[in-house]
């Protein structure tokens, strides 16, 4: 059994399916795929850069608060 029946290539031993033409419809909805799946990509690419930059506010934000922790620290010598 192939443990991943989705990358199975077709069965091209017989000459009609090798020289049988795509249809037209197929082609568009391997492209409509292609699209999606790329704007998908897209989707996380942008949720991904949103992610990096919260969690540099966050180290900003963790930054500040230890500069002003060491200025108490500081004064009250």
């Amino acid at each position: 059994m192939d443990p991943e029946p989705w990358l199975a290539r077709p069965d091209m031993s017989s000459r009609s399916a090798r020289s049988r033409p795509r249809a037209a419809s197929d082609v568009l909805d391997r492209k409509t795929a292609i699209r999606g799946e790329v704007s998908l990509s897209r989707g996380v690419v942008t949720a991904s850069h949103e992610v990096m930059i919260a969690i540099c506010e966050v180290v900003t934000a963790s930054r500040e608060m230890v500069t002003a922790s060491r200025e108490v620290v500081t004064a009250s010598r």
